[in-house]
């Protein structure tokens, strides 16, 4: 593993700042950004860069970065708990668990794990039922070289563990960037799975993890997820005008 660069410092401080305040508010200024990270400008541009790739930010030439995606905004609740809290059941249907490389739609997830499309991830692929019914299409990837290696899937239940919870079983902190959710219609896959209609509307969200391992930061996880609009969310708008707008 490697020590963290400017550009990791950058990246992990707008994180945290991103983490504290709602949807839109502006970010500090490159320089001030640069000053608390004990680096020149540069890193902060290219940090940035890989936030806006990722949702979690907005640049326009000549105004602050933007949050897109705010602690207290559009946040999703922890499943799990939710369900525990309300006497419901949760079953989680593997439908993927493997070592394997990229697919060639999936390149820019390996570039979110700094991993090189040649190096295999960890993929966890699970459709979530509530009460019977499936409401979750929950993909994960995850870098092997901080969970164990390669056999992750062997060792650990995904079946009936989230993975927030095996995490921590093995003592990785880690820290989730806010989930920026996107209203749209479902897809033939998502149609499929998830038992919907044609044209039904669906909540889609891209998250990542963030890992701190010794004096190494970097992301642990990237998790692609689709809803359905049974379920409940803390969203700022209905998931049926979301999804026409």
């Amino acid at each position: 593993m490697r020590a963290p660069s400017a550009q990791d410092r950058v990246r992990e401080l707008i994180l945290r700042l991103a983490a504290t305040v709602d949807a839109d508010v502006s970010l500090p200024s490159y320089d001030e950004l640069a000053e608390r990270a004990d680096c020149s400008v540069g890193p902060v541009k290219a940090a940035m860069r890989s936030l806006e790739r990722a949702g979690v930010v907005s640049l326009r030439r000549g105004r602050r970065a933007k949050v897109l995606a705010g602690e207290r905004h559009r946040r999703l609740p922890s499943l799990s708990r939710t369900m525990e809290r309300r006497g419901g059941t949760l079953v989680n249907r593997v439908l993927e668990a493997a070592h394997r490389l990229a697919h060639a739609d999936e390149q820019q997830y390996w570039r979110l794990l700094e991993l090189e499309p040649e190096t295999p991830a960890l993929v966890c692929r699970r459709l979530r039922v509530i009460d019977g019914e499936p409401h979750i299409i929950h993909h994960a990837y995850i870098r092997p070289d901080i969970v164990g290696g390669p056999g992750f899937f062997e060792v650990h239940d995904i079946a009936r563990e989230s993975l927030t919870a095996i995490y921590e079983r093995l003592g990785v902190e880690v820290l989730r960037v806010p989930a920026l959710l996107r209203a749209g219609i479902a897809d033939d896959t998502e149609r499929s799975l998830l038992r919907l209609p044609e044209g039904a509307p669906v909540l889609r969200n891209l998250q990542q993890a963030i890992v701190r391992r010794g004096i190494w930061r970097g992301t642990l996880e990237v998790v692609l997820a689709t809803y359905t609009d049974h379920i409940t969310l803390n969203c700022d708008r209905p998931l049926d005008s979301a999804a026409r707008n």
